[in-house]
């Protein structure tokens, strides 16, 4: 199969906003299946405008998630026609998982909800990228002020930690605040963790190709200097607003071993392999890029089993 782009049917989809950095909101016409999150009613233009390679990065977080089990919003490649002969305006169109039901909320809007409840409820401006923090709110939002069932808080954890290894797996540092949301339905009041997505600068699609020049060396250095959004309780303690990728995931085996494990479980479906295969189905990808994805790919995944193996041999002497 080739992942192709596609032009905007502009006979369904309107323009209604614009954002910064080349994304733009559409809206169907006629809105279609309005009780039902997926609903294709609404999507994101990302244009690729500064960096070459984002699009795929998006694409393939969703292939990867869809695999594996994880929650992640549907995504299309786009293209379409310019002017001059032979050249295209190429990027992404990220779908927006939400019925008429439906409201997202950022964790921000939860903390000030505790807030008002529990004026001695303390945080500072990295408790809201603080997994434990995080994870320690979304059950009083969810069990408590909601009033919903234990398994329902359960299910977001899960979800969350499985973004999270994503993001460990797949060498993402964007998981800012704002690129995650919470997912409320007002008709039957359940909460859920909303599907990823803003998911394009993997495994350093972030960077240019540089006239197709790349330098192997220079580009997976940042294995070691990009560093993951969401941190722990320890990185907010010593007040550090990004977390080391291989300390967070120590602090995840230790700290939610259950839950960690299902994740790194899911996410080995998905092998070198796997997406070999899966960038040689890109079109328009050239092999340097191929070349610096799958390496990386590589080294970030023989470190994370290298971490895994350890704890799995310390919790078994521990057994013993």
């Amino acid at each position: 199969m080739k992942y192709v782009g596609e032009p905007i049917d502009k006979t369904k989809y309107e323009e209604i906003d614009k954002f910064h950095l080349g994304v733009f909101e559409y809206k169907a016409f006629k809105p279609q299946n309005e009780e039902k999150r997926k609903n294709h009613n609404t999507f994101f233009l990302k244009r690729t405008i500064y960096v070459d390679n984002v699009h795929f990065g998006e694409l393939i977080s969703y292939i990867v998630a869809q695999k594996v089990g994880f929650k992640s919003c549907e995504v299309k490649l786009y293209k379409s026609p310019l002017l001059q002969p032979g050249k295209f305006d190429i990027g992404v169109l990220s779908f927006v998982e939400k019925s008429k039901y439906d409201e997202l909320l950022n964790i921000n809007s939860i903390i000030h909800q505790k807030q008002q409840e529990d004026p001695n409820y303390k945080t500072n401006k990295l408790s809201s990228n603080c997994i434990d923090k995080i994870l320690e709110l979304m059950f009083w939002y969810i069990t408590v002020k909601n009033k919903r069932p234990y398994d329902e808080y359960l299910a977001f954890k899960q979800d969350f930690i499985n973004m999270t290894i994503f993001d460990i797996k797949f060498m993402n540092p964007d998981r800012v605040n704002v690129n995650w949301y919470i997912r409320r339905n007002i008709q039957s009041g359940e909460i859920d963790l909303y599907p990823m997505f803003d998911n394009e600068i993997i495994l350093n699609l972030g960077e240019n190709d540089a006239e197709n020049k790349i330098s192997i060396d220079s580009l997976l250095k940042n294995d070691i200097e990009t560093k993951s959004s969401i941190i722990s309780e320890e990185d907010l303690k010593n007040n550090k607003e990004q977390s080391d990728y291989t300390k967070l995931l120590s602090h995840l085996l230790r700290k939610y071993p259950q839950n960690t494990k299902a994740a790194l479980n899911c996410i080995s479906q998905f092998s070198l392999a796997d997406l070999k295969k899966l960038l040689d189905e890109m079109d328009g990808m050239t092999i340097e890029r191929k070349i610096v994805t799958l390496k990386t790919f590589q080294i970030r995944d023989e470190a994370i089993n290298k971490i895994y193996r350890g704890f799995l041999k310390k919790e078994k002497n521990q057994v013993k």
